[in-house]
């Protein structure tokens, strides 16, 4: 789909960007509730109501694992903890309750968490 949208000509690349943004706001207006209800469930509700003596559900784990990553982020201010440090981090001084489970789950929060969100943009650059 890039690749035949490198060749349209200029003024129908245009013509698809702005389809592609009208139907995205469409798409993101007629799903409004799912999309809060699963962003609630995951990252705003309380997440105490699983029994301990039971393994954390899975989605419920990596949802946390990327609570304390972003903590981790925005406490170093934007820099990261440093090279490899996450799973340190979420081992000793996780906030929320991981099962455990020291890697993030999550290759771009991974990158970002470990050395800062300047590197984690150069890395996306060079794969773009």
């Amino acid at each position: 789909a890039i690749y035949v949208w490198l060749l349209m000509p200029r003024f129908l690349k245009k013509w698809s960007l702005i389809a592609a943004g009208g139907l995205g706001v469409i798409c993101i207006a007629v799903f409004s509730a799912k999309i809060y209800s699963v962003f609630y469930d995951l990252f705003l509700a309380s997440q105490v109501a699983h029994s301990f003596s039971e393994p954390l559900p899975s989605n419920i784990a990596r949802a946390n694992l990327i609570k304390n990553a972003w903590h981790f982020f925005t406490d170093s201010y934007g820099f990261g903890v440093g090279a490899g440090n996450v799973s340190y981090y979420l081992a000793h001084f996780s906030i929320f309750d991981t099962d455990q489970v020291v890697e993030v789950h999550n290759w771009l929060l991974e990158v970002m968490t470990n050395f800062g969100f300047a590197v984690m943009l150069g890395y996306i650059s060079v794969y773009a």
